[in-house]
């Protein structure tokens, strides 16, 4: 392709009335590093409403930054930013930027929004500066659900030490171990360590599971498919005999579930058929009559309908103190605004890209492409039930 051709039709393009059409331009311009589009992204970023948009476009901007205390400055201005998005986009383009990077990062460690201190732990991860740990074992105990499952992990790949999401041994070893002059591990030291860890099967987090994938969060959302699909038969152990309904071993499993969460939890169900139908309208605290509740309603569904797992999902990422979601389905997506798989990854990614919700996916009676994305695409576990 002729660039220089290319570039009068881009500008032209990143200011078209169809979204769709400047979204992908932009992305154009930032693979290419077209110098002559960095105005008109600047434009399009001051004038849009959208956080997520201005988080993306954010990044792109970063392509074009030429001197690094001007960027900083402004990035360091966005870190307080109402939009979360905004907000958690601009503390990933500031671990870029170096060491000088490091107050800013373990100060927003103590964030009230959990993406933001997941943000903040991702930077010093990426900074890889060993007085860094330190400060993330201090900020340690007054996490909970998976934040400490991430701040554990976080810690280990940067020190290889077993102590998984326990704050108190953490700090014992840092203060026998510790200091400003602190190595973090190299790829080399990190890969022997993780072999090791593997062997010892270490298991400190709750007992609590849904269809065995283990519960590390306290602010989970069960998504579940009750389209009519869902009153076929699984699969029997035994020769000669039937299976249950689908969506009696979905409810089996929920119920079940419910009754092993922390009381420190929050928790929602999502069903979803052609329309998608909440237990509740965000995720709510732990009590024995909300769990009574929520066993309730499952109890009472029922399978019919079509499969608007786009609707679930998007009511899911709706809330924003969710960071674990179970996505438990029989099919390919069938109703809703999008349906087709490689959209709906598209989007869901676009909605995470600053957030890393993790999402676990359960498939029952077939191979979905868009299941095991979703989970490979956020780090959770995906499996397939028969």
């Amino acid at each position: 392709l002729d660039e220089p051709k290319l570039v009068k039709p881009l500008l032209k393009m990143l200011e078209d009335k169809d979204e769709a059409v400047r979204v992908a331009a932009a992305d154009y311009a930032v693979k290419q590093g077209i110098d002559e589009a960095a105005e008109v992204l600047e434009e399009l970023y001051a004038e849009c409403e959208d956080p997520l948009r201005r988080a993306e476009l954010l990044a792109g901007l970063a392509r074009f930054q030429g001197d690094k205390k001007v960027w900083r400055a402004r990035l360091e201005e966005l870190i307080a930013d109402p939009d979360a998005d905004v907000r958690n986009a601009a503390m990933g383009q500031l671990a870029g930027l170096g060491n000088e990077a490091l107050p800013i990062l373990t100060s927003a460690l103590e964030h009230e929004d959990w993406t933001t201190r997941l943000a903040a732990l991702r930077g010093l991860e990426e900074l890889a500066v060993g007085r860094s740990v330190g400060r993330i074992i201090a900020a340690f105990p007054d996490q909970t659900g998976r934040m400490k499952v991430e701040f554990g992990d976080t810690l280990f790949r940067m020190t290889g030490q077993f102590f998984g999401s326990r704050p108190t041994p953490w700090k014992a070893w840092w203060e026998r171990e510790g200091g400003d002059d602190f190595k973090v591990l190299t790829e080399r030291e990190l890969k022997v360590r993780i072999e090791e860890r593997e062997t010892m099967k270490l298991k400190d987090l709750t007992s609590s599971e849904f269809f065995g994938i283990q519960i590390a969060s306290e602010r989970v959302v069960f998504i579940v498919d009750i389209s009519g699909s869902m009153a076929e038969l699984t699969k029997s152990r035994y020769v000669n005999a039937k299976g249950q309904p689908r969506i009696e071993l979905a409810k089996e499993e929920l119920t079940k579930a419910l009754g092993q969460l922390a009381q420190s939890s929050r928790f929602n169900i999502v069903t979803f058929a052609s329309d998608v139908a909440p237990w509740a309208d965000d995720i709510v605290s732990w009590s024995p009559e909300m769990i009574e509740d929520a066993k309730t309603f499952t109890s009472r569904l029922g399978a019919s309908g079509g499969t608007n797992l786009y609707g679930a999902l998007r009511f899911a990422f709706g809330d924003p103190q969710v960071d674990t979601i179970f996505v438990l389905s029989d099919g390919e997506p069938s109703a809703g605004a999008i349906t087709d798989p490689g959209a709906i990854r598209g989007e869901v990614a676009r909605w995470n890209a600053n957030r890393r919700v993790r999402i676990n996916t359960i498939a029952i009676g077939g191979r979905f492409q868009i299941l095991r994305w979703l989970a490979e695409d956020t780090g959770g576990t995906h499996l397939r039930f028969e």
